[in-house]
Parts: C-alpha cells; structure tokens; sequence
C-alpha cells in the first residue's frame, strides 16, 4: 500500500486515528463521505514526509451512528477506507 492508510479502531465511537505515511512531502485532500455518497466534509493540507495522524472529530466534530467512508488522496492516488460509527 503506498500511504499505509488506515483508522483505528474501526468500529469506533467516533473518536478514531486516521493515520497515513507519505514518502515525501505532498498535499493531501482528506474527504469523509456517508453511504449515499454525500459528502460531509473535506480537507485539504501539505504534510512533510513521514507519518501522520489526525483525529476524526478534527473532519467532523460528531457523527451520527452509521456507515461512512474516508477517502485519502495524494496526488494521482486515492484509498478509501469504510468506517462503522456506533
């Protein structure tokens, strides 16, 4: 995998780590999706090499029990990560 992407925990209360590595430093474009492709919020940031962690309440300060996907985009390449909020 070339970001290493992921969320933990996942299930989560909506307190979860999305978490990613970049090779070098790249404009990343965070964007969090419910299961009928609406899109909640999106975030765009230059990172630095290395790996980085941001907190999911920092896309979206509460989210209601569900099904959501978090997409990680870096460049030309995209990873999508389904999360359960309970």
């Amino acid at each position: 995998r070339t970001l290493n992407f992921e969320v933990f925990p996942n299930p989560t209360s909506g307190n979860a780590a999305i978490k990613f590595n970049l090779l070098e430093t790249q404009t990343v474009q965070l964007e969090l999706t419910d299961v009928l492709g609406t899109k909640i919020c999106k975030k765009l940031s230059n990172f630095k090499t290395g790996t980085h962690e941001i907190n999911l309440s920092e896309l979206k300060e509460s989210l209601n029990p569900g099904m959501y996907f978090i997409s990680c985009t870096v460049g030309n390449y995209k990873e999508t990560i389904r999360v359960l909020v309970y």
